[in-house]
């Protein structure tokens, strides 16, 4: 049998004692699939997380990327 492991990446946006953490692969739908999410923790009227925010993610994700 042989294992494939994929490199898990994190992204991590810190608000006082709020964590908002991201887990993924390095693959583009993983990457997409942040975004989205990211972008829907935005819109949450309950929750603290900004589109400010939500633009950091995906600029992480672009930086990490290359």
């Amino acid at each position: 049998m042989v294992a494939v492991i994929e490199e898990v990446r994190i992204v991590v946006v810190a608000k006082g004692w709020e964590r908002y953490v991201f887990l993924f692969t390095d693959s583009q739908s993983q990457r997409d699939e942040v975004r989205r999410i990211a972008g829907r923790f935005a819109s949450d009227p309950d929750l603290s997380f900004t589109w400010y925010e939500s633009a950091l993610v995906s600029q992480q994700l672009r930086a990490d990327a290359y």
